[in-house]
């Protein structure tokens, strides 16, 4: 008569085997069969990239004075404004001045806008021999300037933005080409702005002014404890790199073992 013998496998040493070989690689592994240390290294470098990327978002600048104004063949004064340039004393303090301009002719120097009367202020400045330039009024009663990269047409429409910082990072943008400079200790006044001249009678816009504006107010800078977040981006993104070369280099001393 056959006898029919049943499994001597103890269950015991059955789950053991189960729970010790097919589920720790299931514990290894996510649902979409991804090893999960390459899951968390993947998501560490997301993390870091986009920490560093946040850190560099900057803020908008909140302004608190905006005036503007238009001209055609003859200046036109704003009046006086000292809060515009007040804001350079503070700082985070910035002011801009943009605009478009159509140039009809240029028969000399010629001014696009100032803020003061000669030296005293901010003004834009065209010469017969040169691109755009910016002059800025300094502390130490003089004044200091830049020239813009690109000469503007003739009976064309150009357009221009100035951006200058309290620290004095002054930024002359024309047509879309930008020129930067350092200023040593910018103080313009701003008490007699206008618009399509400037200086003296013979310095008036031959074209329009189409309008020109000035802005000013604070710079926030970037976000909220920005280096923290991008320090803490980099030391992620160290810390993956640092593991992924241990790994490979324990991978390859084992296969170099007989």
């Amino acid at each position: 008569m056959q006898m029919f013998m049943g499994s001597t496998t103890d269950p015991a040493q059955t789950s053991s085997a189960e729970v010790g070989g097919p589920q720790r690689g299931r514990d290894q592994r996510l649902a979409l069969g991804v090893p999960r240390n390459v899951f968390k290294r993947s998501v560490l470098v997301l993390v870091g990239i986009a920490a560093i990327l946040v850190s560099t978002i900057p803020r908008p600048v909140d302004w608190k004075v905006a005036v503007q104004g238009s001209a055609r063949g003859t200046p036109v004064s704003l009046g006086a404004h000292p809060a515009l340039c007040r804001v350079l004393t503070a700082p985070n303090g910035v002011v801009q001045i943009e605009g478009r301009v159509v140039l009809d002719a240029l028969t000399g120097p010629t001014d696009i806008f100032q803020t003061a009367p000669l030296n005293a202020g901010i003004r834009m400045e065209i010469t017969m021999d040169g691109p755009p330039g910016l002059d800025v009024a300094t502390g130490r009663g003089s004044f200091t300037g830049m020239a813009s990269i690109v000469a503007p047409p003739i009976g064309q429409p150009w357009s221009f933005v100035v951006t200058l910082d309290a620290d004095g990072s002054a930024v002359l943008q024309v047509g879309g080409l930008s020129s930067t400079k350092k200023l040593m200790a910018p103080a313009p006044a701003c008490n007699a702005l206008v618009v399509g001249g400037g200086f003296d009678a013979t310095r008036a816009l031959h074209g329009t002014a189409m309008p020109i504006s000035f802005k000013a107010g604070s710079q926030p800078g970037g976000v909220p404890a920005a280096p923290v977040v991008r320090d803490l981006g980099v030391v992620a993104l160290v810390w993956v790199i640092a593991g992924s070369v241990a790994g490979y280099r324990r991978e390859k001393a084992k296969r170099s073992l007989p």
